[in-house]
């Protein structure tokens, strides 16, 4: 398990699951997954009015890496996030 936003949606897919599997992070923001297959693995998490935190904004909308999932090995990953934000209005000249 690892720290995420509390009362976040977790995702992972791989070509090892026949579907994607959810959990719900719980009030400290954690979550954990077990049973996993080994394969490759990409991982997400969603919540309202939050957005991932990326090194790098040009590359939003890629697919998160993916990473290596080994039978009975332990993994973790970090899924920071951070509150969205939008800007309206009008520019006039």
């Amino acid at each position: 398990s690892w720290p995420v936003q509390r009362r976040a949606r977790v995702t992972v897919e791989s070509s090892a699951l026949d579907r994607p599997r959810q959990v719900d992070t719980d009030t400290d923001g954690r979550y954990q997954l077990t049973q996993l297959p080994a394969g490759t693995y990409t991982v997400r998490a969603e919540k309202a009015g939050f957005v991932p935190r990326l090194a790098d904004p040009r590359r939003a909308f890629q697919r998160p890496e993916s990473f290596e999932v080994a039978a009975g090995v332990a993994v973790s990953r970090d899924l920071p996030m951070v509150r969205g934000a939008a800007i309206e209005g009008q520019v006039l000249d």
